[in-house]
């Protein structure tokens, strides 16, 4: 695995969401394969181009989310929480 540049101390990525992203991806990467089965050639293709883009992407959230873990254990790294400021339960916002 390649090495993760710190960039910053903080987050707005939570663990958990990009833990869904790896998910996601991990699961594009299995119905890709699933595609090159038995495949035509030029589709074949298609997948295996597909399949690169979703391995660097799984490579890469794999990778922020060891730098996440290992900056928060350490305390490197802080979590940013986001508060939702969501006006439609608010009559002062409702117009």
């Amino acid at each position: 695995m390649r090495a993760c540049l710190s960039w910053h101390n903080t987050m707005a990525e939570t663990v958990g969401s990009l833990w869904d992203k790896l998910t996601v991806a991990r699961l594009r990467a299995r119905a890709l394969h699933d595609q090159m089965q038995g495949a035509e050639l030029e589709h074949l293709q298609d997948c295996g181009e597909r399949l690169a883009v979703v391995d660097e992407q799984s490579s890469d959230l794999a990778c922020e989310l060891e730098w996440l873990l290992s900056g928060v254990l350490s305390g490197r790294v802080r979590m940013k929480v986001y508060r939702q400021h969501k006006l439609y339960n608010d009559e002062r916002f409702r117009r």
